[in-house]
């Protein structure tokens, strides 16, 4: 019989799930499943840490993963997936409180918004639609303009543009005689 003290254990394979490249180190880094698990608890804690956090793709890059293979991952991996959600919940709530309290500049938030949140997003493609309506309407050369009249009030209806143009021509014509 032969001895089997000598035989060596034999290694566990590990299965890498997808590999990347440092960004700082330039180096392969092989990936498992369970890193992406890790992975979407730090992104999850980074948002709701970091008051400074206010842009996704800075995660990523505090990380060294390339911004395109992490949100390859969030589209491929459930984990990740349910957390970028999350955090682009917690992202756009920072960004509307920080418009709304002036820590934040309105105008360059509000170009990014509808990134973050779907209400805003909603919002920017009803306002995009009123817009190209009113351009549209403005080109074809016809401007409506409804005003109703203000109920309970002292104020006269306004006339409309054929009154004031008859009144006026009645005028001129009476000048002439």
């Amino acid at each position: 019989m032969e001895n089997n003290n000598n035989t060596k254990p034999k290694r566990r394979a590990t299965v890498a799930a997808d590999v990347y490249t440092d960004l700082y180190t330039c180096r392969q880094m092989p990936i498992s499943d369970s890193f992406f698990e890790k992975l979407a608890i730090d992104f999850t804690n980074w948002a709701k840490d970091d008051n400074k956090a206010l842009i996704v793709s800075q995660f990523p890059l505090s990380k060294g993963i390339p911004v395109k293979s992490f949100m390859r991952w969030c589209k491929t991996k459930k984990l990740l997936k349910d957390a970028y959600e999350d955090v682009k919940h917690i992202i756009a709530t920072r960004r509307e409180v920080g418009m709304l309290t002036g820590e934040l500049k309105e105008k360059s938030n509000m170009y990014m918004m509808h990134r973050y949140d779907n209400d805003w997003d909603k919002a920017d493609h009803r306002w995009s639609e009123i817009n190209a309506k009113a351009q549209e309407n403005a080109q074809s050369g016809n401007i409506n303009v409804m005003i109703q009249a203000a109920e309970n009030t002292d104020v006269p209806p306004m006339r409309k543009n054929a009154d004031v143009i008859a009144e006026q021509n009645n005028k001129n014509t009476t000048k002439a005689k």
